[in-house]
């Protein structure tokens, strides 16, 4: 199983000050997992299946939008606030079939700065974690 690294890891052996950047493929040896009863144990990688972030893994919470609508929604720093639905842009997508999904930036004053469609759930999120550099949040 190979990986990417989100973010920049130092030299893991210590015996120099490089650090390895964002975006490495690096092979997976061995995971450590948390399972019942916050227990860690180690797997070898064919004994799992990495699963993708999901839009809640990357901050986005599901919220009422206009009078009969949800959408993902995740507020930034800057102001802005980042709302995702299914293609028709009244509902959150479908994410156990993979459904289209329409990503729209809003500005501080609720203003649509831009919309992005995207073919499936799975492409929007790994999009939004590209492009936005959003990383999962940690539970």
């Amino acid at each position: 199983m190979k990986a990417r690294l989100l973010v920049p890891i130092s030299d893991p052996s210590g015996a120099t000050d490089e650090v390895i950047p964002p975006g490495t493929i690096v092979k997976v040896v061995e995971l450590c997992v948390e399972g019942a009863d916050n227990v860690c144990f180690p797997l070898e990688p064919d004994q799992a299946e990495v699963l993708l972030p999901t839009f809640e893994d990357l901050g986005f919470e599901i919220r009422g939008t206009d009078p009969g609508c949800l959408a993902y929604v995740l507020n930034l720093a800057s102001g802005k606030m980042i709302l995702v639905t299914d293609a028709d842009g009244a509902w959150i997508p479908d994410v156990d079939s993979d459904q289209p999904a329409l990503i729209g930036i809003y500005n501080e004053n609720g203003e649509s700065e831009s919309m992005k469609a995207y073919p499936s759930c799975t492409a929007a999120v790994l999009a939004l974690r590209s492009d936005l550099e959003l990383v999962p949040c940690k539970a």
